[in-house]
């Protein structure tokens, strides 16, 4: 599904890593790893407009397979099963769907202060929440 339409890059930031990337993604050395790992990745990228150079573009973490339960090559299968959809996620833990309100809030759990964070930057780009 990488192809130029799709491009999804995996994350890591050692190169002791490399050996856990997947084929089926764009290996991403993230060098100076001193923004925030995965989250500076993305603000630096969205603002290089990396999203723009394919239909679908992904970051995910080097732990991607072993967070996930999934392997790369099922989750662009299950990709390609839906196509033409907005986003495509992957949740792990569905048992823990009914548990919170939202992603935001389960959030909010493990990170404290992404509430407030999140709502800086949504009144930031202007998005009503």
């Amino acid at each position: 599904m990488n192809t130029p339409d799709v491009k999804i890059y995996q994350i890591y930031f050692r190169p002791g890593q490399e050996a856990f990337l997947s084929k089926e993604f764009v290996p991403y050395l993230n060098k100076t790893n001193d923004d925030f790992y995965e989250s500076g990745v993305f603000k630096r990228e969205f603002q290089r407009k990396t999203h723009l150079q394919s239909a679908y573009t992904g970051f995910v973490s080097w732990k991607f397979e072993s967070k996930s339960f999934v392997s790369a090559k099922d989750f662009l299968a299950l990709c390609n099963e839906q196509p033409g959809r907005d986003v495509y996620f992957l949740n792990p833990f569905p048992e823990l769907v009914g548990a919170f309100k939202n992603v935001w809030v389960q959030g909010a759990e493990s990170h404290p202060g992404l509430l407030m964070l999140a709502q800086r930057i949504f009144d930031e780009v202007g998005v009503k929440v």
